[in-house]
Parts: structure tokens; sequence; C-alpha cells
């Protein structure tokens, strides 16, 4: 009887150990991907904060550089597009 058991046994034994294998390599995978996603998305957030800080401080040069010179406005505006 005991040899009988192992015989059961050894499919279940090798499938448990490929459905491990499969589920640590899935771990593997999200472990080195996850970190780089977030990364990715920090960065481009970054960016685009980066992008509007920088549009808002020209506003503002543009707006001082035009008191300073006591320049008419739409002049300013034509020469910008």
């Amino acid at each position: 009887m005991p040899h009988h058991k192992t015989q059961t046994s050894t499919p279940i034994i090798i499938s448990g150990s490929n459905v491990s294998a499969y589920i640590n390599m899935l771990f593997d995978s999200l472990r080195n991907s996850l970190p780089k996603s977030v990364i990715y998305y920090q960065v481009r957030e970054a960016t685009v904060s980066l992008n509007f800080f920088y549009a808002h401080v020209d506003k503002k040069e543009k707006e001082k550089l035009g008191t300073m010179l006591d320049e008419d406005t739409q002049l300013m505006e034509q020469r910008g597009t």
C-alpha cells in the first residue's frame, strides 16, 4: 500500500512544484517591474509640475519686464507670437 501512495503522490508533488515555480516567477517579475513603474509616473508628474511652474514664472517675468520697460502690453504680445 505505501508503494501505491508514492506513485499517486508523485504527479501531485510535480504539479505543486510547477505551480510554486510559476508563482515565484510572477512575484519576481512584479518585484522588478513595479518600482520602475512607480518611478516612471513620479518623473512624469514632476515633469508636468515643472513645466507648469516654468510657464508661470515665464509669464511673471514677462509682466515684470514689461513694467520695468514701461512698454505697451499689445506690443509685447505681438512680439511674443
